[in-house]
């Protein structure tokens, strides 16, 4: 398992720290931690691999996870700031093949396919159901992270983004009614 954020982001992670705890009970994994802006990181049966974030290395670290983590606590800082999160984590998951699992605030709850790219859990119940599930099934992880890829390709291309950013450029300068 694997999550790649900031250190501004971090206690979103820590938040299901007593879920992977509970999960280390009883399944293996090693847990990869990029950017978490500290240097001693542990939960108790978890092998923890803790790096700081370089760019020259972000899309190796992103391929080698098998199931990313997207949490978001919406309440633990500005409900307004977590509602502000733009959902990048999830595509970028997503354009290496890896499903994931997030919490659905802001952007996150609307990328993806719900079940087929990617899961939702908002308890720590639900946090604990889908994880086992998918590191008790590789089969389902291989087909969600080849889903989570195509979907990435066909909605966040360059030639799709490319459109929606002209498009929006040809309306902001009707606008002032400049072309």
């Amino acid at each position: 398992m694997g999550w790649i954020g900031t250190h501004s982001t971090f206690p979103y992670l820590e938040s299901i720290f007593p879920v992977l705890e509970k999960l280390a009970a009883r399944h293996s994994f090693r847990l990869k931690i990029v950017g978490a802006g500290k240097a001693d990181i542990s939960v108790p049966g978890v092998e923890i691999e803790n790096l700081p974030w370089q760019l020259d290395r972000e899309v190796h670290d992103f391929q080698s996870i098998d199931i990313g983590l997207y949490p978001i606590d919406a309440h633990l800082y500005s409900g307004k700031w977590a509602q502000g999160k733009s959902g990048f984590k999830a595509i970028q998951y997503m354009a290496v093949g890896v499903p994931y699992v997030a919490t659905p605030v802001g952007a996150a709850a609307e990328i993806g396919e719900v079940g087929k790219t990617h899961f939702f859990a908002t308890s720590g119940e639900e946090w604990h159901q889908v994880l086992e599930r998918l590191l008790m099934n590789d089969t389902e992880r291989r087909e969600m992270g080849d889903a989570g890829r195509r979907h990435a390709i066909e909605n966040y291309g360059l030639p799709e983004q490319a459109d929606k950013l002209a498009a929006v450029l040809r309306e902001a300068a009707s606008r002032t009614g400049k072309r």
